[in-house]
């Protein structure tokens, strides 16, 4: 049984004054209530091409996770801060998706929702795009038999800045469900940053000579932050959002609806396993 309040961590991984990574918690205090049934919007838009996707469904209540009911008779649009406006199709299961549009970083986004006669808003603004440096994978010098992937960039100075990150292996997501990577530039700001994922937070041990990996470095905002947060610590999947959602995690959406409408910015890199060394920072 989860208690009335629960109590987030969140892990930052710092690179300070030439190379010392220290990790810095915050506690996030969210009180949980039963919700009754309602619209549960899950709507991300990103600057990668064709993924504007938006999934309509019904809740149930947080203690009594059964029977998702997809929204499949909505009407559903986004609109852009040039005027431009697109409707989306329902595609399958509550699945609202519109080709020929590739969202910008620093654009200005509002989604409008029609569904049981009630119409439902929410805006947002994608950050704009912070791009990996450089990758490496090597030996986690603490476990020789185990590697590590180490990502590399700059954090822009003078703005707040949070990130997710993921990993993917020869094409296939490590790090979803329960192995959400967020971050904060809390107390990095403008700094040279060094993000360390080792490779059990991948449930796996090692990469193979010619693996591929391509590494995700997302740029999320605040409302989405605490949100992930509070989602990866009281489901046990870990799942972004589910019909067990509780009634007020923070959300940007009007009338009671549940979810989120964000925009992420996401720069890709990969390379190809070629040799491992063991090395510290």
């Amino acid at each position: 049984m989860l208690k009335p309040k629960v109590f987030l961590r969140m892990i930052l991984l710092c690179l300070i004054s030439g190379g010392l990574l220290v990790s810095c918690e915050d506690v996030i205090n969210v009180k949980l209530q039963d919700a009754s049934p309602r619209l549960v919007v899950e709507g991300r838009i990103s600057n990668i091409s064709d993924s504007v996707k938006i999934m309509l469904h019904k809740s149930t209540d947080y203690f009594s996770p059964k029977n998702i009911v997809s929204v499949t008779n909505g009407t559903v649009s986004i609109s852009d801060s040039q005027g431009n406006s697109y409707l989306l199709s329902n595609n399958l299961n509550g699945i609202y998706s519109v080709t020929n549009f590739t969202p910008k970083p620093g654009g200005s986004y509002t989604l409008k929702v029609t569904a049981d006669g009630v119409n439902y808003t929410a805006s947002t603004v994608m950050p704009y795009l912070v791009k990996i440096d450089s990758l490496i994978i090597d030996k986690n010098p603490e476990r020789p038999k185990e590697n590590r992937i180490n990502i590399i960039f700059k954090d822009p100075a003078g703005i707040p800045n949070y990130y997710q990150v993921k990993v993917f292996k020869n094409g296939s997501l490590l790090n979803n469900n329960n192995h959400i990577a967020l971050y904060s530039d809390k107390y990095i700001d403008g700094k040279a940053v060094i993000i360390t994922i080792n490779a059990r937070r991948l449930d796996i041990t090692r990469f193979e000579v010619n693996d591929t990996v391509k590494v995700q470095l997302i740029n999320i905002d605040k409302m989405m932050y605490d949100y992930y947060q509070i989602l990866r610590d009281i489901t046990d999947e870990g799942n972004f959002i589910l019909a067990s959602s509780p009634s007020n995690p923070p959300n940007n959406l009007d009338h009671g609806a549940l979810g989120y409408f964000t925009a992420l910015s996401v720069y890709e890199q990969s390379i190809i396993v070629k040799g491992m060394r063991t090395s510290r920072h």
